[in-house]
Formats: C-alpha cells, sequence, structure tokens
C-alpha cells in the first residue's frame, strides 16, 4: 500500500508564505526520498492561493513547474538529489494578496 504524501501546508509567517513547522517540514525546507510523494495545503489564514511555482526546476515525476493544492504529487525516482526552491502566492482572508519568492524548499535525499 502506497505511503501518504507528506503534508506542506502553507501559512503567514510574519508578512510571508512559508512552509508550517512539522515532522516533515523545518526552517521552510521538507525533506522527501526519491519515489515519495507530497501534497501542497493552505493554513486557514488563506481563502485561495495561485498555484506554486518551482524557481529552477521541478522535482515532480511529470516535470511540471508548478503545482496545485490539494493533489497529490509524485517525487521523480531519478530527479537529483538537492534543493528545489518554489515561490507562494495566496490571498489571505482579509483579501490581501501573499507572495513569497522562495518560499519553500523540498529536498530529495538518497534513498527509497
Amino acid at each position: 500500500m502506497p505511503k501518504e504524501p507528506k503534508e506542506i501546508k502553507l501559512v503567514l509567517k510574519g508578512d510571508l508564505i512559508a512552509p508550517e513547522d512539522s515532522s516533515n517540514t523545518s526552517a521552510n525546507k521538507t525533506t522527501v526520498k526519491h519515489g515519495e510523494s507530497v501534497r501542497f495545503t493552505l493554513g486557514p489564514q488563506f481563502k485561495s492561493g495561485a498555484p506554486i511555482k518551482f524557481d529552477k526546476t521541478s522535482p515532480l515525476d511529470d516535470g511540471a513547474m508548478t503545482a496545485v493544492y490539494g493533489r497529490d504529487l509524485n517525487i521523480s525516482a531519478t530527479a537529483p538529489a538537492g534543493s528545489y526552491p518554489y515561490s507562494c502566492e495566496a490571498t489571505d482572508q482579509s483579501g490581501k494578496a501573499r507572495h513569497s519568492a522562495g518560499g519553500g524548499e523540498i529536498i530529495i535525499i538518497q534513498g527509497s
């Protein structure tokens, strides 16, 4: 049976959007292994969000440079180990647009 995806919940940290610290995420970095999956979600401070944009290269198995919230996204089994920064954009509950260039990173480590 496949593992549940690692949730990356984006929340407000000051005026910036960044991943909430969790068992998978610390200091805005989420660590995954090849072949695992992730799911981006928005915290309760937000009413909507634009797709996540990977800044340089994508770690996803389909090579997509954007990712939408709530979908299981598979990490490529062939993506080089390393850092994959992404930018976030969302609208908070008061209607203010928030944007964080390089708001978070997916870190791929060796292993399966």
